[in-house]
């Protein structure tokens, strides 16, 4: 069995041999998932930007097939040039194709960004916290808080001899 197909599709009105991969080895299959990932969740911003995925899996699934090179970054061209091509469609409905495989490609992609997201969501919660630790202690009234301290600077010099002697006393007042 081999691991790579030849179909022949239309490419811009040209009629066009290319080579698609049945199934991606382990570092492609990797690099496919973290490049999807990675482009669309900014852990810096704390977004993640849904619109782009289905973008770069159709993207990804061409330049990691195929033998076809998308030289042009520019978004919209490359969509353009998927689409009108049908590309994404003629690799992934081609006989032979390892549609479990890719499946698992992209639950691995769906896996990845719940987890990234629950990253954002934790560090959240944890700068919020830290933002209400920060104005609570801003609000403390430093005054107050000496006048505490000073109190406990007092008590320290009580020994047990003293308590006792002050109960009784105060017991024998009565």
């Amino acid at each position: 069995m081999e691991d790579i197909l030849i179909k022949s599709i239309n490419i811009d009105n040209n009629i066009c041999d290319i080579t698609i991969k049945k199934r991606l080895n382990f570092v492609d299959a990797l690099s496919f998932v973290q490049s999807v990932v990675f482009t669309i969740v900014n852990e810096e911003d704390q977004a993640i930007s849904y619109v782009l995925k289905s973008f770069l899996i159709k993207k990804n699934t061409i330049e990691y097939y195929t033998n076809i090179e998308i030289k042009d970054n520019k978004f919209d061209e490359v969509f353009d040039f998927i689409d009108r091509n049908n590309l994404y469609n003629e690799v992934i409905n081609c006989d032979g194709f390892d549609i479990v495989e890719y499946h698992r490609l992209l639950k691995a992609i769906d896996d990845q960004i719940e987890f990234e997201s629950q990253k954002i969501i934790k560090k959240s919660k944890i700068d919020d916290l830290i933002e209400l630790l920060i104005d609570f202690v801003n609000k403390i009234d430093t005054d107050k808080i000496s006048n505490f301290i000073n109190k406990f600077d007092k008590i320290k010099n009580i020994n047990e001899e003293k308590i006792i002697k002050a109960i009784v006393n105060t017991q024998n007042k009565k």
